[in-house]
């Protein structure tokens, strides 16, 4: 039976904003509440039909039009409905005293507030909710919200009986609650209602109505049409699709000169996916492909990825073909607990994980390869270099199975736990087994890697392709896992044609850093002579096709740029502070012109699609878009860095036909604004130049010459400040990181100097009072960067790790074009091809490279 659709507009106009949270501060002890229902006679008969309305309040709060009242109780056999949670406690509900009486209460469904120095905290509660009915076909009717307080922080979702209600919408005082209705089959005895996914989820009303017997074909999924929602899910006509047409005539068709030319097959994108294993109960996949980035991208279905950061942040892990090298010292974790990943495991009582790993030497103390763990003696699972041994660890220690295990060579690694059975395979052959037994763990496990959440048990090895299921592995499953290929390949969404190839202003190609034709030109050379560099911005734009859209919304946060400091006021990196935007918008930053670029390379068209995808979530659609703003924050620097990248990716696929028209304007005025924003405020050091480099490159796509100008005339009278005599980096020397720090920022100077020549300005040739310019700068760093120890002879401090992933010596790449008759070859040698500018312009060895590159 299919589901039908109720939404609940109510809109007030509301004379004062309350603040949260609203609670019930008493407990008060009441009887148990009878449901009022038909008796189970009754409800055997399945003509019999009846209705329920459920009331979420405080137990003194008054009752309006409904049947029952749920007081945030636990559930209760005798009253046949309430919470379960897994503390047992009651739920907190509120009342607003407003007079909006209809949805002026409500009842925290998935967070609870502690007091804490003073101050309300909220803290994740997971739980569920039940109404004890008997089988037959329900109507379910949830209404989420309440009457005054409402933020983009709160996110309602419902599931009923498994079926999406509500999913992660965002009320507002216009529209203070949101109503859906599902029609779900019942046959375990009960209606459950669940609260995944979102954040902050108030409950204020349950309709539950039997309108029949069991159906004879599964329910189908609706959801609430609020534009929220709407945004959420997507429009099903551009779902992604297996077949991708590439571009009958691509813009570049690369041929050999000559006979004796190196040639080059581009690979491309993976056109087929190969068979695997059922996805559905995939918790998180990782398949260590960015390279551009100090994190590993959850990829697997589903919302709230769980991406992984670095714990440390040096030259211990190396990014390889297909996976990541650590050395001791390295690891990667989830910044906080995996709820999603725990909820899973807990709720299934058994987990899988299966990886590629080469194991390294034997270690003389135990070391942790990859799991789901709080600490060494307190995990759901975890597999662990012991010796020459592999083992498989899970419920903090209760569960141990191990087995000899060589390293050198990259091997499959599966491991399984659950009622079935406790087993451990190693490419495929089971090696070690035991009796089943459900899993558990902490709440605070995060998925790990390299280590445990504290540093300890830090291993040395190879991994690639890791994955955790909450389900168990059986030995066929885990032979096609083992022969299969290990590369992550995902499904390219469809190209479609929405508009003509250029904007409205008649640009098909607006150039940021280069014009068309020298664009055009660097890449057919490179193709040719620079093949490892194009292999590599083509791997790294098929990863990026695993990139699902996302937001600056996501984490609850709303349309601001809210990001908390990286580090802690000791200095120490914070592994559980909220990065979200920058993480995000650092991955977009690098991956949207590298999706553009091999859109340029190829012809196919899937790229530029998914480019687009995720520029519209980012940049274009109202409901999820990054205001145009600075941060309320004050993390600026965040926005100069990134934003320039995903301005740059848009200006890469600004001829691809799957824009509408809509899209281009909203694009060109978004731009714009961010200009006006960055425009307004003004600091010192590096941080200026990215300022001044977004600026422009705002100006460039936003069609607003006046901030390009503007750009020039801030750097102009910031030059002799800038840059000395002997082309010292004077804003810089101060800084402990004071090598680290010139180096960026000339590399923002040069790619503004690259930005503004674009619209006809040359600041490379602008002198300061003694005659120094970015040049300057350029060959005061040159000689230090050339040298096996950067730091030998550099007169300021520099505490370092140096490498060139973070370092930016890619931009000379750039200046070598710009100036051939320097060779600055030395530089390129000591750091190695093909070069890469994580800031800015990305795979510049592809589109600014020379023999020097």
């Amino acid at each position: 039976m299919g589901k039908k659709l109720l939404r609940a507009l109510l809109v007030f106009c509301l004379a004062a904003v309350a603040t949260e949270p609203a609670l019930a501060t008493t407990p008060i002890a009441v009887g148990p509440q009878q449901r009022v229902a038909p008796s189970q006679s009754e409800l055997a008969e399945p003509e019999s039909l009846w209705s329920q309305e459920v009331s979420f309040q405080p137990a003194r709060s008054e009752v309006h039009g409904a049947d029952v009242v749920d007081s945030g109780r636990a559930y209760d056999e005798e009253r046949g409905f309430g919470w379960q949670l897994a503390d047992g406690r009651r739920r907190q509900c509120g009342d607003r005293n407003s007079e909006l009486v209809a949805i002026d209460t409500f009842c925290h469904a998935s967070t609870r507030y502690v007091r804490t120095n003073g101050a309300w905290v909220a803290v994740t509660s997971p739980g569920s909710w039940r109404f004890d009915a008997e089988p037959g076909v329900y109507e379910v009717t949830v209404t989420v919200g309440e009457s005054i307080y409402h933020s983009s922080r709160i996110r309602h979702s419902v599931q009923v009986e498994g079926t999406i209600a509500v999913d992660r919408v965002q009320t507002t005082a216009n529209e203070p609650v949101v109503s859906a209705t599902v029609t779900v089959e019942v046959t375990d005895g009960a209606v459950s209602l669940d609260f995944e996914g979102g954040s902050r989820t108030k409950i204020v009303r349950v309709r539950i109505e039997r309108v029949g017997g069991l159906a004879q074909q599964n329910p189908t999924e609706t959801t609430p049409t609020t534009d929220a929602a709407n945004a959420a899910q997507g429009d099903a006509s551009s779902e992604p699709s297996l077949t991708v047409p590439v571009r009958d005539q691509p813009l570049i068709i690369f041929e050999p000169t000559a006979p004796s030319s190196p040639t080059l097959t581009v690979p491309g994108r993976p056109s087929v996916v190969p068979s695997a294993p059922e996805q559905s109960d995939v918790i998180a996949t990782y398949g260590f492909d960015e390279r551009y980035g100090a994190f590993a991208s959850d990829v697997a279905p589903g919302t709230s990825p769980h991406d992984l950061f670095l714990g440390y942040y040096g030259p211990v892990f190396e990014w390889v073909d297909g996976g990541v090298t650590l050395s001791r010292g390295a690891a990667f974790a989830t910044p906080g607990p995996a709820s999603r990943a725990i909820d899973a495991v807990d709720d299934a009582g058994e987990v899988s994980i299966d990886l590629w790993v080469d194991v390294g030497a034997p270690s003389a103390s135990e070391a942790v390869i990859a799991g789901l763990a709080a600490t060494g003696l307190s995990y759901h699972v975890v597999l662990v270099r012991d010796g020459s041994n592999i083992e498989l660890r899970a419920s903090s220690g209760s569960i141990t199975l191990r087995a000899p295990l060589s390293g050198g060579a990259l091997q499959h690694v599966a491991a399984s736990v659950g009622p079935s059975g406790s087993k451990l395979w190693i490419d495929g052959k089971l090696v070690a087994a035991a009796t089943g037994t459900s899993v558990s763990g902490p709440d605070e496990s995060r998925i790990v890697v390299g280590a445990y959440p504290d540093s300890s048990g830090s291993w040395s090895g190879q991994i690639d392709h890791f994955e955790i299921r909450a389900s168990q592995l059986t030995t066929a499953t885990v032979q096609t896992l083992a022969e299969s290929n290990r590369d992550v390949i995902c499904v390219a969404p469809t190209a479609v044609e929405r508009g003509p190839r250029s904007d409205d202003l008649g640009r098909s190609y607006v150039g940021v850093f280069q014009s068309e034709s020298d664009l055009t030109e660097s890449l057919a050379d490179a193709v040719v002579s620079r093949p490892d560099a194009v292999r590599d911005v083509l791997r790294h734009a098929n990863a990026m096709l695993c990139q699902q859209p996302s937001s600056v919304t996501a984490n609850g946060g709303g349309s601001a740029w809210l990001t908390d400091s990286p580090y802690s006021s000791d200095g120490i990196f914070e592994l559980s502070a909220d990065r979200h935007d920058y993480r995000l918008g650092e991955r977009l930053s690098r991956g949207l012109p590298a999706l553009g670029i091999a859109y340029r390379i190829t012809g196919d068209e899937a790229y530029a699609e998914q480019a687009l995808q995720l520029l519209d979530a980012w940049a274009l659609d109202p409901q999820s878009r990054l205001a145009p703003e600075l941060s309320p924050n004050r993390r600026d620097i965040e926005i100069y860095i990134t934003q320039t990248g995903v301005l740059y990716g848009a200006d890469l696929i600004w001829d691809y036909t799957g824009w509408t028209p809509d899209q281009r304007t909203a694009l060109i005025d978004w731009a714009s604004d961010l200009g006006d924003a960055v425009r307004t405020t003004s600091t010192s050091n590096n941080t200026d130049s990215w300022r001044l480099l977004l600026l422009a490159t705002a100006g460039r796509m936003g069609a607003r010459p006046d901030h390009v100008e503007a750009a020039v005339v801030r750097f102009t009278q910031r030059l002799d400040a800038q840059i000395g005599p002997d082309g010292t980096m004077l804003r810089e020397t101060h800084r402990t990181r004071s090598l680290f720090y010139a180096v960026f920022g000339v590399a923002a100077m040069v790619q503004l100097a690259e930005v503004s020549a674009m619209s006809g300005f040359d600041i490379y040739a602008l002198t300061g009072d003694d005659g120094q310019a970015i040049k300057t700068a350029i060959d005061h760093l040159a000689p230090f960067l050339a040298q096996d120890d950067p730091t030998d002879g550099w007169p300021d401090t520099e505490i370092g790790p140096l490498y060139a992933g973070d370092l930016l010596v890619g931009v000379f790449a750039i200046i070598q074009r710009r100036f051939p008759s320097t060779d600055y070859g030395p530089v390129v040698a000591r750091w190695g091809s093909p070069m890469f500018a994580r800031v800015g312009a990305g795979h510049v060895s592809v589109t600014h490279g020379g023999p020097n590159s």
